[in-house]
């Protein structure tokens, strides 16, 4: 390791937060007793306020191990119980520190949230300051004095979160116009261009994707001020500018509407508490999107929360604020994606079927299914969405994959098929053709994938589209040359990037004719990215085409340990090494679990026939592989 940053640390260096809480601000406990469930005595929780005693299991209050494993079930009740309890060591932890001082203005006890702000150990007393005082002064109902402390915290916070304070100070007190123009001034100073539907091909592109979310949220607020105060004009402006970041918004589709007949916004205007939820939010975003930057410079193989700290803001936030269903179902996802899958499902469930996010709480709910392996749930959440909204496109686009993934072959196909005629724009057409194409690979139809490849191509040959359907072209006997022209297209469009030399290199070696060729690109694409897990095994299955198993076996077990889900192929891939190195026991057991991870029909049938008779095919002959020299940093595009 040496020479310059990537763009990517370059990135994670500029972002990063330092000390808004300080280094204790990490979540742990020093309790290593193994969880348990007790029963305390009186109500679960009685200190803390009403918003967050409903996030509490049912029954018991329970006694956690860690904090993250509260977290992972979304039960911050029980955390703020515990920290009420054992005050001491908890204001030590920066940030339950801070939501403990938050949770004391939600419940309307100005006076000791001052109280516990001055007990917060000094290091990291003025953050706490900073990012609670301007609440203190609100719930005392001086809106002035609200309105400088938060101006006075803007100083001293990342730009955008600083500058946004004072907004939503002022939307709490009421104060619409001071708000529309203090939104007006930070949107003057963001960069409000989309980013690229496509992978980042520099700093510039990936700074604006890590900050879309963001962005889409202030813009999204500021449209609902502008909404608020008849600014017509104004208020569909910023919502055409939302629909370029998020352009399937159901809350931003129908507040357009609404403003159009002359009616108010579909939320609820913003008091004080929801308000501070809406602060938790931002402030959850930063603390995400940081750390997620911070692990990808670090350690990318990870597991569990990224960040801990901005789940914990997250469900404070959602707890302040319950119709924030948009960010309930983000705080759902980062659970699912820890494999929280209990605390997922108490988040998801929060979203009625009057909201206008119930079809993606339903299928948040699927994905949660899936997982368990309770596919027939899976399906009938799928339906459930579906039903929920039978005009949404996206929503049967989303149906039809859960319902693919849960083996439902003819409910899947209808459902792409209502997908297809509700999608509006030739994009959207295509987008749903490469997911039925999916389906069709899936379910083992390889000429039908390739049909409906080729019609998404027809339909509008966007970059997204052509990148996704090599994967389903490369395997069919008449797509295999047309996979690798398109592959070859996109990796000129961008020639240092790992994903890409992993997709024509991968597409190539399926044939023995494009093995040599293959082997060079997906060489050079774990040169340029060794965490990326796909071409890590891509090229290890090139090391077993050339009969080196050794070298195949050490590349293809790294890349199981950098995927972030069991893949069938890369288990696949890892059984047949190992019975070609003659441990036959351990192949059964990697094919096993290729099993388990749901791989396609042919790949199953493949799998199936190996576990019962073993290998059957020759062995490839081993020949010595390409001779690469070592890439020169002069090389890299990203120095």
């Amino acid at each position: 390791m040496g020479g310059s940053m990537t763009w990517k640390q370059a990135i994670a260096a500029g972002l990063a937060m330092g000390a808004l809480l300080g280094a204790d601000g990490v979540i742990a406990s020093a309790d290593a007793r193994e969880p348990k469930e007790t029963r305390q005595r009186g109500q679960a929780g009685a200190g803390n306020s009403s918003f967050v005693r409903s996030t509490a299991l049912e029954g018991a209050l329970r006694d956690y191990s860690q904090t993250n494993d509260a977290i992972l079930a979304a039960d911050i009740n029980a955390i703020l119980a515990k920290a009420r309890t054992k005050k001491e060591d908890q204001l030590s932890n920066a940030a339950i520190a801070t939501i403990l001082v938050l949770d004391e203005i939600a419940a309307g006890r100005p006076a000791q949230a001052r109280e516990l702000i001055e007990q917060v150990p000094e290091r990291y007393r003025p953050g706490v300051q900073e990012i609670a005082g301007a609440w203190v002064a609100l719930a005392d109902g001086d809106r002035t004095a609200a309105l400088s402390r938060s101006r006075t915290a803007k100083n001293s916070l990342p730009a955008r979160i600083g500058a946004l304070l004072p907004a939503l100070v002022q939307e709490a007190s009421g104060d619409l116009a001071g708000a529309a123009e203090t939104y007006a001034r930070l949107i003057a100073t963001m960069d409000v261009t989309a980013p690229p539907e496509g992978e980042p091909s520099n700093r510039e592109e990936a700074l604006r994707s890590l900050a879309a979310p963001q962005t889409t949220q202030i813009l999204y607020r500021a449209a609902l001020v502008s909404h608020r105060l008849g600014a017509v004009s104004e208020a569909n402006r910023l919502y055409n500018l939302v629909k370029t970041f998020a352009p399937n918004s159901p809350d931003t589709n129908l507040n357009v509407a609404r403003l159009a007949r002359g009616e108010g916004p579909l939320e609820p205007s913003l008091d004080p508490v929801r308000a501070m939820g809406r602060w938790s939010l931002f402030l959850a975003e930063e603390f995400g999107r940081n750390d997620a930057l911070a692990q990808m410079v670090t350690d990318p193989t990870k597991d569990g929360l990224t960040s801990p700290s901005g789940a914990l803001f997250a469900q404070f936030g959602v707890a302040l604020d319950p119709s924030a269903h948009d960010w309930i179902l983000g705080a759902a996802y980062d659970l699912l994606g820890a494999d929280g899958l209990d605390g997922a499902a108490r988040l998801a469930r929060r979203i009625k079927d009057t909201s206008v996010f119930a079809p993606e709480g339903a299928l948040v709910l699927a994905e949660i299914a899936l997982r368990r392996k309770t596919d027939g749930q899976a399906a009938e959440a799928a339906k459930r969405a579906l039903r929920l909204a039978p005009e949404r496109w996206q929503i049967a686009l989303a149906s039809a994959s859960v319902l693919t993934r849960s083996g439902q072959d003819r409910e899947a196909i209808e459902a792409y098929g209502k997908a297809l005629a509700a999608a509006p724009e030739a994009k959207d057409k295509a987008e749903v053709l490469v997911g039925r194409a999916a389906a069709h690979h899936f379910f083992g139809r390889l000429d039908e994938a390739l049909v409906d490849s080729r019609k998404a191509l027809a339909t509008d040959a966007n970059e997204e589209v052509r990148l996704s359907v090599v994967g389903y072209m490369k395997d069919s006997p008449e797509g295999w040359t047309e996979a690798v022209r398109i592959a070859r297209e996109l990796l000129s469009l961008q020639p240092d990037s790992s994903s890409r030399l992993n997709q024509l290199g991968y597409t190539l070696i399926h044939r023995p004719e494009g093995l040599e060729e293959g082997f060079r690109l997906l060489f050079r694409g774990v040169e340029r990215n060794s965490s990326d897990f796909a071409v890590t095994d891509s090229l290890g299955w090139a090391y077993y085409l050339f009969g080196d198993f050794e070298e195949a076996l050490s590349l293809i077990e790294r890349s199981i340990e950098l995927s972030p889900e069991p893949i069938a192929e890369l288990h696949d891939h890892h059984g047949d090494v190992l019975w070609r190195l003659g441990q036959q026991e351990l192949a059964r057991d990697a094919w096993r679990k290729a099993l388990d991870a749901r791989p396609e029909a042919f790949r199953k049938r493949d799998l199936d026939a190996k576990l019962a008779n073993g290998m059957t095919t020759p062995a490839p002959v081993k020949r010595r592989p390409p001779t690469m020299a070592p890439l020169q940093p002069t090389e890299r595009s990203d120095t």
